[in-house]
Formats: C-alpha cells, structure tokens, sequence
C-alpha cells in the first residue's frame, strides 16, 4: 500500500508504486522552466504529483517518487537495479485501481494569510515584455514602457501577484498566487483593476482571501514557497 498511506509517511520518504495518471497538465514558471502537475491514483489510493516528465494521461507507469511537505509526491528519474523509472508498463485493470480509477480532482484545505503589502499589480509591454509604468494625466491613463516609450492600452499586460502565507494545518509555509490562478479564482479581478484603481483592487483582493479557509492544489517551488495552482471556496 502506497499512495494511500501517504497521509501517514513523512515528507522525503521515497515510494516506488504502479500509477495510472488521471490527469496532467503542462505548466512553466515565470522563469520559463516546464513542469508537471496532475493526479494519479494506484491500487489503494489517489495523489496530486508534479514532475519535469512529461507522462502522458491515461497511461500506467512504475514511478519512484518522493514525498512533499503537502503530501503529494515528486516523480523523479531514477535507475535502480539497471531499471530506469518512471517506465510505462501495460494497462492496470479497472478491477485493480482505487475506486475502479475514477477519482476526482485532488485538493486539500488550507487557510491563507495574506497583506495588502504583499500584493503587487505589475504593468508588462506586450511588444518588448519590458516593464511598464502605468501615470494618470489629465487625459488618463498613460503606459510608459521603459524600452518602447509611450504604448497604446492594448498593448499592455497586466499580471498581479500575491505572496502570503499558507497554513495546512499544524505546518505553515510562505506561498505564492501567481496572476493566473487569481484570475481563475476572481473573474473579474482585472476589470475591477480598470474600474477601481489599484489601491481598492488590492484592498479587496486582501478582504476576499485572508483568513479564509480554501481547498488548493499546488507544488513547492523555489526557495521552499507552495506555488498555488488551483483554488476553490469550501
């Protein structure tokens, strides 16, 4: 018994199990870098991995993992014996998987702690990705990029960014909503932005978020912060 047990096994513990990825879904950091986070689910159980392999959904594989502080597991390469791992192996029976391997999206609960002051509303060029410096004059807003000079709204990319806390329970670590994952989660976050100006939008994004208790899904990333990649009100 792997994946079901993993609730009880402690961060860095090393598993060797044979999965049915359910789902997977390619993702790049700001940096550019690709990865992977999806779910899977084995013979007694269901979890949430991110790796920099890309598996394919639908297919089984034996996979080496480690695992996370949050309780999903890390795939890595890695040869033991001569065997090379992950390595695609014939389909597992329905017969022999977790709940017949029908299992839905993984998430857990956590609160968030977030600060106005830690919430940050950046102005990228479209043309250049340069920085862009947002100025009300008497005939509005202008956008001065710092390369392209004066450019046209449409032009204009708009990326807020929260950092905070995240709180699983007894364990808390620092984390990080990038803009796509707020976007996801607060529809119309940008159309406030352009109504209400920065200052309310920021405030408002602190009101709906601190405090509050969500179900997550996410990976820690660099420097030991919990990337937040899906969210959703309990």
């Amino acid at each position: 018994m792997v994946l079901g047990k993993i609730s009880s096994l402690l961060p860095n513990s090393l598993i060797l199990t044979k999965v049915k990825i359910v789902d997977i879904r390619k993702k790049e950091s700001e940096e550019g870098s690709v990865f992977y986070i999806g779910i899977m689910v084995d013979k007694d159980g269901v979890a949430n991995f991110i790796t920099t392999i890309p598996l394919e959904k639908g297919k089984c594989y034996e996979i080496f993992g480690k695992i996370t502080e949050e309780k999903s597991v890390r795939i890595i390469e890695k040869v033991i014996k001569g065997v090379k791992y992950p390595r695609e192996i014939p389909e597992i029976p329905k017969e022999e998987l977790y709940n017949r391997g029908e299992v839905l999206d993984v998430k857990v609960p956590a609160i968030l702690e977030v600060s106005p002051s830690t919430i940050f509303v950046n102005y990228y060029c479209k043309i250049c990705r340069g920085i862009v410096e947002a100025k009300i004059k008497p005939r509005g807003m202008v956008y001065i990029c710092k390369n392209c000079g004066e450019i046209d709204p449409e032009d204009v990319d708009v990326k807020i960014k929260v950092f905070g806390k995240i709180h699983f329970g007894t364990l808390s670590k620092r984390c990080y909503i990038p803009p796509a994952t707020l976007e996801n989660f607060m529809p119309s976050i940008l159309d406030m932005l352009e109504e209400y100006g920065i200052d309310d939008t920021i405030r408002e994004i602190s009101l709906r978020l601190h405090g509050k208790t969500f179900l997550v899904r996410g990976f820690e990333g660099k420097e030991g912060n919990y990337i937040i990649t899906d969210m959703e009100d309990i």
